[in-house]
């Protein structure tokens, strides 16, 4: 039996691994674990068996993410030697670790949140994210489960995430917190509310739809149009939405109705440094068409047009192109999104 993969109660998944997977960790773990009383000792300070101990000792385990964290943190050993040892990237950088391991790791993000805005305050962090001072120790220390749709967004706002990735750090699979984050954010009203609300704002209360409409920086006949599902905002009034209230500008893309693909290659042009051309927008376009040897009609059956006179009428600057369109432009030309985006005035 492969033991990279199994044990006795068979095969684990990819989020138990066995065997010596990170060079130098058995040896870190021999040179430390003795000074520290043994393994039943440090099992006993972990709550966790010495028999998950001793296998760190041999070599066939990796602990999780978070229990490197709280292992270091429990003997007060520098954290970012036992990372290094198990192979794992430093604290500062934990938030890019997490979804590549797919762990549990929402109590190691908080952790570093606490420890690199706030100096370790847990009470400073708490008010930061708008959570009580109690709420915020059980999530860090993994000992409670997230509360509801406001702690939740409340965290992704501060950890700078989206909230899907702050469920799936939590481990929130087809839990009904999930589910209810899925049916409100399936549409622009529910998204918005649930967002704005986490903001202290009754958003179901029709009298406060002037503070609703402040926050979000609209005019009030504007916002309830979004709320009655008449019309959806921009690109442009997601980023603004987006800034001005902290949440994922991913996540309201999508919302709005782009493609997830699409959504991930704007979030990233923005990014981008700008070029600046010396041509306007049309001229580009047709210099950037004609070097990848696309016709006019191949260009505009790829966004949706069953004629070539939108193309036309984008490079003599007679329409600006939607943010579909010049996305679509952009893959096609291989051009640079964010300067296109620059010069179309979406990001200007």
């Amino acid at each position: 039996m492969n033991t990279t993969t199994s044990n006795r109660r068979g095969n684990r998944g990819p989020n138990q691994r066995f065997a010596v997977v990170a060079p130098g960790f058995a040896a870190y773990m021999n040179a430390t674990v003795p000074s520290l009383g043994g393994s039943r000792a440090v099992g006993g300070a972990m709550s966790m068996s010495y028999r998950q101990v001793d296998k760190w000792l041999q070599g066939e385990a990796i602990p999780y993410l978070r229990t490197l964290i709280r292992f270091a943190e429990t003997f007060e050993l520098p954290v970012n030697d036992v990372l290094r040892a198990a192979g794992k990237p430093p604290i500062e950088s934990i938030k890019e670790v997490v979804y590549v391991d797919h762990r549990r790791a929402l109590p190691s993000m908080l952790h570093a949140y606490r420890e690199d805005k706030h100096g370790g305050d847990t009470q400073a962090a708490s008010d930061a994210i708008g959570v009580t001072r109690s709420s915020f120790s059980r999530y860090a220390n993994g000992s409670a489960k997230l509360r509801g749709i406001v702690d939740t967004v409340r965290i992704a706002r501060a950890l700078e995430l989206s909230v899907e990735n702050v469920l799936d750090a939590a481990g929130e699979g087809n839990s009904p917190l999930r589910r209810k984050f899925e049916s409100m954010a399936a549409g622009v009203p529910g998204y918005l509310r649930m967002c704005v609300g986490a903001l202290g704002v009754d958003t179901m209360n029709p009298e406060n739809d002037d503070e609703f409409a402040e926050h979000l920086g609209v005019s009030k006949n504007k916002l309830r149009s979004w709320l009655n599902d008449e019309t959806t905002p921009t690109f442009v009034e997601c980023r603004k939405i987006s800034e001005r209230c902290g949440i994922s500008l991913r996540e309201l893309l999508v919302v709005t109705g782009f493609h997830p693909e699409m959504a991930d290659a704007l979030v990233k042009a923005l990014d981008e440094p700008v070029t600046k051309f010396r041509e306007d927008l049309g001229t580009v376009l047709r210099t950037y068409r004609k070097g990848s040897g696309l016709r006019r009609l191949d260009v505009a059956l790829a966004f949706g047009a069953t004629t070539e006179s939108a193309v036309t009428f984008y490079e003599i600057n007679r329409h600006t192109p939607p943010i579909k369109a010049l996305v679509t432009m952009a893959r096609l030309y291989q051009a640079p999104l964010g300067s296109l985006l620059n010069l179309a005035g979406y990001t200007s």
